[in-house]
């Protein structure tokens, strides 16, 4: 990517996250962008830093806990619910920044939008490999979008998680679950200190 494109998008990054949006759990998220600036947003990240937190107003991380817990969503308690947005939202700005560090995409696909549903595709290169990464977003009012889910290779982060946090839970309970996240969590802390 030139240095001229990286401005570009950069710019159209900054203004994207000026623009006011509503998640549509509630919560209002002032820096949700329109689909072109989340697309030149993750882009930018991908070309210079690998940094996930520079992408987090991307990210749903309401839906994304809401599909990875399933079933178990409507047991857990609105505090309980909090918790595990909280948690999980550590847990995906690491998987997605190992996953700009392990790749050089080298072209983003033009979004394309099915009502309150888009999708876009990046093909990146992989220890030589093509691999193509498809982006899912969901708007509430068809302005504002937000990913909850980033597939690479044909495999969905979002449902991948969903079969492990399913075990998890069925077999050990919701406080292992909790345990297991939080441990992750101090874990990335004390690297961060180091």
């Amino acid at each position: 990517m030139n240095r001229a494109r990286l401005v570009i998008v950069g710019v159209l990054a900054l203004v994207g996250s000026l623009a006011p949006s509503s998640r549509g759990d509630g919560e209002s998220r002032p820096d949700a962008l329109s689909l072109e600036d989340i697309r030149a947003s993750l882009g930018r990240v991908h070309a210079t830093s690998c940094h996930a937190r520079e992408a987090d107003h991307a990210f749903d991380y309401h839906e994304i806990t809401r599909r990875v817990l399933g079933r178990h969503w409507r047991d857990r308690t609105e505090a309980e619910r909090a918790e595990l947005v909280d948690l999980l939202r550590g847990h995906v700005l690491t998987w997605y920044t190992r996953l700009c560090q392990r790749q050089d995409f080298v072209q983003f696909d033009p979004v394309v939008r099915d009502g309150d549903r888009a999708v876009f595709s990046a093909s990146a290169i992989r220890e030589g490999h093509k691999v193509s990464v498809v982006y899912r977003l969901r708007s509430s009012d068809m302005k504002h979008w937000l990913v909850y889910d980033v597939e690479v290779a044909g495999r969905s982060h979002t449902r991948m998680l969903y079969f492990e946090f399913d075990r998890i839970l069925l077999n050990e309970g919701y406080a292992e679950l909790v345990a297991r996240l939080t441990a992750e969590q101090d874990q990335r802390k004390a690297a961060r200190t180091r």
